[in-house]
């Protein structure tokens, strides 16, 4: 079994169940408007990168999370993470408009949760390596779930790398 064809697979399933977040979370809060006011910068303590780092590694290991779980971890936490996003674009964009706040956080959002997206992709590569394997021999190949493991464990820790410099370059912008 092509554990590239697995890799679109899974990358395919985590871009479902993003839109699904995203568009829950967004339409959960569309419509609400502020005082058209974001964050203030000047004057206030900067955001070390290590503590952003860490809430967003901390979010890259629930999306993992699928890897020991069949991929129910990582398919629950990704909505709720998508969700979360899409309710807090709901809001930024209510107040700032889409222009100011891609100009405000794009250099990093896009960065960070790429490199969430891309340690779902591993979160869930070896449950969906197990059952295209299962589909094709017609009964369960536990080898299959453990011999994606290390490939998808790479993929995390590839995410992860993202996300960490996403949180280097949300740390100096802010």
């Amino acid at each position: 079994m092509a554990l590239r064809r697995t890799l679109l697979v899974s990358a395919a399933a985590v871009l479902v169940l993003t839109a699904a977040g995203v568009l829950l979370g967004y339409t959960s809060l569309a419509g609400l408007s502020g005082d058209g006011t974001w964050a203030p910068r000047a004057g206030t303590e900067p955001v070390p990168a290590a503590r952003i780092a860490t809430t967003n590694l901390a979010a890259a290991a629930l999306l993992f999370s699928g890897a020991a779980t069949g991929g129910i971890g990582t398919a629950v936490g990704l909505l709720l993470v998508s969700a979360y996003v899409g309710a807090t674009w709901a809001v930024a964009t209510g107040n700032l408009g889409w222009q100011r706040v891609l100009e405000e956080i794009g250099p990093y959002a896009g960065l960070e949760f790429g490199g969430l997206l891309l340690v779902a992709v591993g979160g869930l590569l070896p449950a969906v390596h197990a059952g295209r394997a299962a589909l094709a021999d017609a009964r369960p190949r536990p080898s299959a779930y453990l011999g994606a493991l290390v490939p998808a464990a790479a993929v995390a820790v590839a995410g992860a790398a993202v996300v960490a410099v996403g949180a280097v370059v949300e740390s100096a912008l802010l």
